[in-house]
């Protein structure tokens, strides 16, 4: 990318594009913003969101970890972990019950 690009023109763009469920197009535009500039939190937190659309939690934990690493306060970041904790849970408990009722 070159200096002249505006991160913050790439991030509209990536989340106009999660907006209309081109979650890989999306997930390209932050990884290439991220090349050159790794510590922006705002991109990180659409990247670790499109891995929980994509239902990849464990790379979604990975990026909501390096968010912290960078900004241990980030509301948002701890909003979408609790978002994704609430969904994983809700999995581990259907399974459960599935796993329950087939015993």
């Amino acid at each position: 990318l070159s200096e002249n690009i505006n991160y913050k023109d790439l991030i509209e763009q990536a989340e106009r594009l999660i907006e209309n469920e081109h979650v890989d197009e999306a997930e390209q535009v932050l990884t290439e913003l991220l090349k050159s500039n790794p510590f922006n939190t705002e991109a990180l937190n659409n990247l670790a969101v499109i891995f929980i659309m994509k239902k990849e939690n464990d790379r979604a934990v990975n990026v909501f970890e390096r968010i912290f690493r960078i900004d241990p306060e980030n509301e948002i970041a701890k909003e979408n972990l609790i978002y994704l904790n609430s969904i994983m849970n809700d999995t581990n408990s259907i399974e459960t019950n599935i796993n329950s009722s087939n015993q």
